[in-house]
């Protein structure tokens, strides 16, 4: 071998070396690159099951829909409670009106107007025409929407439902008792006039006159022993 070839088997020992040393290095910068990404593939969904952890035991359903009306995959469990089923799919609007195809009509052409709307003001007016309240398998669940949008993406609508049927049954019993106190305050502060009245009625019902047999002369009976009560009548009107 003379000179010229060793200088040429040098030059491309040296760029094989050269070469080498760049794959090692392009090798090792990929494994840590692999590395980072691994971890943040597995940080990214440590925090998705934490979310959906979260929000499966907030006691509130969370579901999401674009302007497509349809129900993303990502939905809390309190949803399916609400639901019955799962809703992944599935048009928002059936959903909260399955047997009423006007009302479902009416709110598809306000969230059509909520997607096309940019002015913010203008949308949150739609907004306020969406039904806040809802029946659903015997419940009676509150609903509340936001509008999200973000750079490079499309906006979509987040409902949150919240299960109210105990809050409402109380405040119904709640005002059942209120009634009751009021009677009850009435017939204290009236006690008198109440056993009066009472009295009176018990001895009208113990008279002859209640017994008065079927007929034709039995209402003209009735009507003279009304009349014979009047004295306590009178004495009411006077007392007012």
């Amino acid at each position: 071998m003379d000179g010229i070839e060793q200088n040429q088997a040098s030059e491309l020992l040296l760029k094989y070396k050269e070469l080498s040393a760049r794959h090692e290095k392009l090798m090792r910068e990929m494994t840590k690159i692999m590395r980072i990404s691994d971890a943040q593939s597995r940080s990214l969904i440590r925090v998705k099951t934490e979310l959906k952890a979260l929000l499966d035991n907030a006691r509130q359903g969370f579901l999401t829909f674009d302007s497509s009306l349809t129900v993303q995959k990502q939905y809390s469990e309190e949803c399916r409670r609400l639901f019955g089923r799962k809703i992944g799919g599935l048009p928002f609007i059936e959903l909260i009106y399955p047997f009423d195809i006007e009302q479902q009509e009416l709110a598809a052409t306000f969230l059509r107007q909520i997607f096309g709307e940019e002015d913010e003001f203008v949308r949150d007016s739609w907004m306020d025409l969406l039904p806040n309240e809802i029946s659903l398998h015997g419940k009676i669940v509150q609903l509340e929407y936001k509008m999200i949008s973000h750079p490079g993406g499309d906006p979509f609508c987040m409902v949150i439902m919240t299960d109210v049927t105990h809050e409402k049954d109380l405040e119904t019993e709640v005002e059942r008792e209120r009634r009751i106190l009021r009677m009850v305050v009435k017939a204290v502060a009236f006690g008198s006039d109440v056993a009066e009245a009472v009295s009176a009625y018990r001895s009208f019902a113990a008279s002859p006159i209640a017994r008065a047999p079927e007929g034709e002369g039995r209402q003209r009976t009735i009507i003279r022993g009304i009349v014979s009560h009047r004295p306590y009548a009178e004495r009411k009107l006077r007392a007012a």
